[in-house]
């Protein structure tokens, strides 16, 4: 199995928000979607949310009559002024998707500019992130940033460092977990911070903009070609020829490290997700839903959420296993794509307390686990500002318990 690297040459901004200080973001974040569907007509249907906003994962029935009214009365008028904005179209054919380079359609389109495709909106009990690109976030965030800054909440910060995005293929098969890990290794070993963040439709790794050469580099001595055709880095090995995964020295730090801090992964078992993504041409109704989702208040949210826009064709999203959940936020069958039954339990590491530049604690946690899966346990990633988050089969649970037993 081939990998393919794709390097997006777009400076990303990474936003830390507490949950309890999302609603001063709330009108920023929206803007921020809105602004990614372009100039069209909105969408007029509705639905509703119970008073309490309560989440429950249990399995139920599809929920009927739910409508959501009054989106935003909280945050007060939308302001609507996008002027200067970049408009662009969203797929909404029912043909396949089909991957595209975003500096090759920029090219033939003068009016898109690629930095619109990418963004990444996630929710965590105790965090929010936000990464977009710099132009974006400056665009829509500067003013609440600003006006945290003066209230004093030190808590709410932009990153001081920019950040790339690769976007990470294969040509399928097996060991999705092990790829991704295997890429990565010699990366954290050189001191290169990294961003794990899983799509429903492939894996992406954010890496400081200053350090692509250095990424290039020991892509190239990990036995990466670059092809100009793809405008890509692609593997000249088979990943399922190398061998299993072991745990290194550099791993066996990063327990050091978690134990010194007093840090300990939390399994957040009430909490059952799926990752998915929106259907052809249903990019801009699940963009809409989340507009709305975004607009209520922070009790009524969902717990874990994550909204993940590559390419101008790929929408994936990490939503409630719940039927009755996910239809209360209107996001239908009919509307996104990937199995239902599989279902995926976040691990939580708080990483609030190491500095940012730290390295290979994800990679170190889920490297364990997969090795006592029997280098056959497939994780996802959903890396916060401040903390990181492993997704992982809810029929693994047992072994994910006994191998966290001895942290």
């Amino acid at each position: 199995m081939s990998i393919q690297v794709h390097f997006n040459d777009v400076n990303l901004s990474v936003i830390s928000i507490p949950r309890s200080k999302l609603w001063i973001f709330a009108n920023s974040v929206v803007q921020l979607l809105y602004n990614s569907i372009g100039d069209e007509k909105k969408h007029h249907d509705s639905f509703t949310i119970s008073e309490d906003g309560s989440e429950s994962d249990a399995d139920d029935k599809d929920d009927k009559g739910t409508d959501i009214n009054d989106i935003g009365s909280q945050f007060g008028k939308l302001n609507t002024d996008f002027e200067g904005s970049t408009r662009k179209s969203v797929d909404n054919s029912s043909k396949p998707q089909s991957r595209r380079t975003p500096t090759n359609d920029y090219l033939n389109n003068d009016k898109e500019e690629p930095e619109n495709d990418f963004f990444h909106v996630a929710l965590t009990p105790t965090e929010c992130t936000i990464i977009c690109s710099a132009g974006l976030s400056n665009r829509f965030f500067d003013q609440p940033l600003k006006m945290c800054q003066e209230l004093g909440y030190s808590d709410v910060e932009i990153l001081p460092q920019q950040y790339l995005s690769l976007i990470v293929d294969s040509d399928g098969g097996f060991a999705k977990s092990r790829r991704i890990l295997e890429l990565t290794k010699p990366l954290s070993e050189n001191n290169v911070a990294l961003f794990y963040i899983s799509s429903h439709f492939n894996d992406i790794v954010l890496i400081p903009s200053n350090l692509k050469k250095r990424v290039e580099k020991i892509l190239i001595s990990e036995h990466f070609i670059f092809s100009e055709s793809s405008d890509s880095y692609i593997s000249t090995y088979d990943v399922g020829e190398k061998e299993e995964l072991v745990l290194s020295e550099s791993h066996k730090k990063t327990f050091e490290l978690l134990a010194k801090e007093d840090i300990h992964p939390q399994i957040h078992e009430k909490h059952k997700l799926l990752l998915t993504g929106a259907r052809p041409g249903e990019i801009k109704y699940c963009i809409l839903k989340t507009i709305k989702l975004i607009s209520l208040a922070t009790t009524s949210q969902p717990s874990y959420f994550a909204i993940t826009r590559t390419f101008s064709n790929e929408l994936s999203l990490i939503l409630p296993k719940s039927h009755k959940l996910r239809s209360k936020y209107g996001y239908k069958s009919t509307s996104t794509i990937g199995s239902t039954q599989d279902v995926l339990v976040p691990i939580a590491v708080d990483l609030s307390k190491l500095p940012l530049n730290c390295t290979g604690i994800v990679a170190g946690l889920a490297n364990e686990l997969i090795i006592r899966g029997g280098n056959v346990l497939e994780i996802g990633y959903l890396s916060m500002a401040k903390s990181g988050i492993i997704l992982i089969p809810e029929e693994d649970l047992d072994l994910v318990r006994n191998t966290l037993s001895e942290f």
